[in-house]
């Protein structure tokens, strides 16, 4: 339902990826709508040296304690700037996706002509968006940020993987 809270993984390799599970210790967390922070554990697992975006106008240390790295844009302002969307439903997946290329140290030109080609409608606003997101990242380096404040300590076992993974191929 549009406006519910939703949990996707995405992950981002050079290399061909072949682990198709759920991403437990991310090492980057995307926050689209900053009200989500008091209502749900948006940080949990967040791996020690990991990265937060966060869609808001305040400043990236106002997260302070929640990870090592802060990176905040107004995708919200920008986006509405633009026509994207309305006050009660901004649509600001391009801005977000330029903010996110900013971060991962990419290419704002091949993104911004990917949104131009590929979005459904407003293609020339959307990478707009995309591109002025680029440019007004805001980030925070939190050296006083302790790991165990902000995600529970996990203790495995020293033989269990990282991360899940099928060992044998599956069958029906």
């Amino acid at each position: 339902r549009t406006g519910a809270p939703i949990q996707a993984y995405l992950r981002i390799s050079k290399t061909p990826i072949l682990n198709r599970s759920n991403i437990y210790y991310p090492d980057l967390i995307v926050v689209f709508d900053e009200s989500l922070i008091g209502q749900i554990p948006v940080f949990i697992g967040l791996k020690k040296d990991g990265i937060i975006l966060v869609n808001t106008e305040k400043n990236p240390s106002s997260f302070q304690g929640n990870a090592s790295i802060i990176h905040t844009i107004p995708a919200t302002k920008i986006s509405l700037a633009k026509g994207l969307g309305s006050k009660s439903l901004p649509i600001v997946n391009s801005a977000m996706i330029g903010a996110l290329i900013k971060i991962l140290q990419g290419d704002i030109s091949i993104a911004r002509e990917i949104i131009r080609k590929e979005v459904p409608a407003k293609h020339k606003e959307n990478a707009e968006a995309s591109e002025i997101a680029f440019h007004n990242v805001n980030f925070f380096v939190d050296t006083t940020f302790s790991f165990k404040k902000g995600t529970p300590e996990i203790n495995l076992p020293p033989d269990t993987p990282s991360t899940p993974f099928w060992n044998k191929p599956m069958s029906l």
